[in-house]
């Protein structure tokens, strides 16, 4: 109810919660102490001033759609959210609510995705055993979703829309696999400009860490890096190929904001997450943790042309590698 008061912001709410307690003791506190908190918006709340029709709606909508809603007061509301200055005052859920205070890894990126950085968003995500959380949109996020499920991973979507805009199959086979849908808005509320960097700051601050596996200079993703930063949250940033795709990536690791890497390997040790060392890997699977052009192999595994041809020709009849314009990429 107080979500519909006019002119009355997360941040704002946030604040009053923490002073008064509860939604109960913020509608019924008097004018005066809404005052002294509010300011001149105080009026609005005191004058019950609700836009009634919409919570009615709004109500009778999540009952249609099986939609459960929690507050600051729910115990299952995400503490790490609370570390946000505008914290949500609700969330709207389907699906698997215990994974919301799991731990949880978080990852972004570029929409129009790069085989390469769809393919170490897949790497990645095989060896971590924590909650994946992404924003459920095309390319990275959609490939750390699915790559989730593919290895019996819980994966949690964030959405920049209210539920009645939840069309893509991606959200059903999350739930199918015990997952999680959220989002702050109600059902009626659509995408825009708007709520996506709003869904940014959620995803950043539900993981213990952040990877951001393609960005441009104009990303999106970038706003949750930035976030993350904020939330002093650890920030990892992917590089691959080709560069110019990479541009925000590289930007943030210039920055500070980001620490790079261009391996599974390397962001594990980083992140401390014990791994697998491949044993019997073929030499030139060892030199595709970035990818890299024929030129560039030659040099690397001392190969005449003939057998380097002959090789990499053999590891993409077996699925291993595949070929990105002028790159050679290992497949995960």
């Amino acid at each position: 109810m107080l979500k519909s008061v006019k002119g009355i912001g997360n941040k704002l709410l946030y604040k009053a919660f923490r002073h008064f307690g509860g939604a109960d003791a913020i509608i019924n506190a008097d004018k005066s102490s809404l005052e002294s908190i509010m300011g001149s918006k105080a009026i609005n709340i005191f004058n019950k001033d609700f836009d009634k029709e919409y919570v009615k709606s709004t109500i009778f909508k999540l009952k249609q759609l099986n939609i459960e809603a929690i507050t600051y007061e729910n115990e299952i509301y995400p503490k790490n959210l609370l570390s946000l200055p505008d914290p949500p005052p609700v969330l709207f859920l389907k699906g698997n609510k215990t994974l919301l205070n799991r731990k949880s890894i978080s990852i972004v990126g570029s929409r129009k995705a790069t085989l390469s950085a769809l393919n170490m968003t897949k790497t990645v995500v095989s060896g971590i055993k924590d909650v994946i959380v992404s924003g459920g949109a095309d390319g990275i996020d959609k490939k750390a979703h699915e790559s989730a499920m593919e290895y019996s991973i819980p994966t949690v979507a964030v959405l920049g829309f209210g539920f009645l805009y939840a069309k893509s199959n991606l959200f059903d086979k999350i739930l199918d696999k015990n997952g999680l849908l959220l989002t702050e808005f109600t059902p009626f509320e659509k995408p825009s400009k708007f709520t996506f960097p709003m869904r940014n700051r959620i995803v950043a601050s539900l993981g213990e860490a952040l990877l951001v596996m393609q960005a441009s200079s104009k990303s999106g993703a970038l706003i949750s890096a930035y976030w993350a930063h904020k939330l002093k949250k650890r920030v990892f940033a992917y590089i691959g190929n080709p560069v110019e795709e990479f541009e925000g990536c590289a930007n943030i690791v210039r920055e500070g904001v980001a620490r790079l890497f261009i391996s599974k390997n390397q962001l594990f040790e980083d992140l401390s997450i014990s791994y697998e060392k491949p044993e019997n890997q073929h030499p030139i699977l060892s030199y595709l943790d970035k990818p890299s052009t024929f030129d560039e192999l030659l040099i690397k595994t001392n190969y005449d042309e003939e057998k380097l041809t002959l090789e990499l020709t053999m590891l993409e009849l077996d699925g291993k590698i595949s070929k990105d314009g002028a790159y050679f990429v290992k497949n995960a």
